[in-house]
């Protein structure tokens, strides 16, 4: 029997046993005694409900990976943590890394944070966005359907960031890697989605690559 439960069934016992023991011997000498006794066993009992609750439940939800995560945090950990959710829903995730080229150099740390907020705003919710230490950004999607839909994402980010013109001129690049097709472990998909934003550098054609569009040319 779960300690909860054990708690509940003490706390109700208590007060069956209160209202008998009232009922039976209603001497108003001793009715504090019952009193007592009640509240004590009562208050131990709410003592035990609340330890329950911090040692299983609160920290379960400490554990749950924040929505829009900041750059501290461990990603690997986080993407491991999405990874796993989509193969118990048998849906897919998406990472897209983001390189933000311009002939003013890289934006510093203030214009990286306002821009992530940016992206953000076109997000979904559960959707997660990072910012590495190299300044690229990482975007992570979850529970999707089908890789179109991180195409689509794809196009709504450097529609965003087409709109900074006005700040700064930046050349956006993209690479999408999508869990399972483009790896089985964090570390695999960063690097599918990595070598694909790269490719996308490099060809000058296209402002996204799929991870798998790469594998497939060099097959």
């Amino acid at each position: 029997m779960k300690l909860a439960t054990k708690a509940l069934l003490c706390a109700f016992v208590v007060s069956v046993c209160f209202f008998v023991l009232t009922a039976v011997f209603p001497d108003p000498q001793k009715s504090y005694i019952y009193t007592s006794t009640f509240f004590a066993v009562a208050a131990v009992s709410f003592g035990l409900i609340l330890t329950f609750l911090n040692v299983h439940l609160i920290p379960s939800r400490l554990k749950k990976p924040p929505k829009n995560a900041s750059p501290d945090q461990d990603f690997s950990a986080l993407l491991s943590d999405r990874m796993q959710r989509a193969s118990e829903k048998n849906t897919l995730i998406a990472v897209l890394m983001m390189h933000l080229n311009s002939e003013d150099g890289l934006p510093d740390r203030v214009m990286q944070k306002a821009i992530r907020q940016e992206l953000i705003s076109v997000l979904h919710p559960e959707d997660i966005t990072v910012i590495q230490d190299n300044g690229d950004f990482v975007i992570l999607l979850n529970d999707i359907r089908q890789p179109e839909s991180a195409a689509l994402v794809a196009e709504k980010l450097l529609r965003v960031i087409a709109e900074l013109t006005d700040i700064i001129v930046l050349r956006p690049v993209i690479g999408i890697g999508i869990y399972p097709g483009d790896g089985q472990s964090p570390d695999d998909i960063l690097l599918s989605a990595e070598k694909a934003m790269y490719e996308a550098e490099d060809s000058g054609l296209k402002s996204y690559q799929f991870a798998h569009k790469i594998m497939e040319s060099t097959e």
